[in-house]
Formats: C-alpha cells, structure tokens, sequence
C-alpha cells in the first residue's frame, strides 16, 4: 500500500469517527515500536502495526449526573 492511500484511509477513518460523534481522532503508526511492544507486552500486539484513538467531551454537567448514578449508590 501506498503513502497516498494510507493517507486516504487514514482520512476516511478520522471522518468515519467524527461522524460519529468524536471531538478528537488520532492515529499512530506503531511499527517503529514493534521489539519495545514485543518485550513489553510479549506477541499480544504483533498483529495491530496501526493505534486509533477517539475522544468525546462530555459537559462537567453530564460527568457530574454520571458520578452521581445509580451504579454508584
């Protein structure tokens, strides 16, 4: 795969992720990382080369009503 499609899926998967609702996307290309992930974490993450992370703000307000919930009583 080329640096231009990575980039264009790269791009389709951050908007495939705000259309959802999220405030911030990142993604990280692992691979420069692979012998640190391996001694660390053994072969649990050899086959994930690629990281996405997603984010969505929630008021204070609803973080409050959620500390506040009944799974907390």
């Amino acid at each position: 795969m080329g640096i231009e499609e990575q980039a264009s899926e790269k791009d389709q998967l951050m908007a495939y992720f705000h259309s959802l609702g999220a405030d911030r996307v990142a993604c990280a290309d692992l691979t420069s990382h692979k012998e640190y992930l391996h001694q660390e974490y053994g072969s649990k993450w050899d086959g994930y080369p690629y990281a996405v992370v997603f984010a969505v703000h929630f008021p204070i307000a609803v973080v409050g009503e959620l500390l506040q919930g009944p799974s907390h009583h």
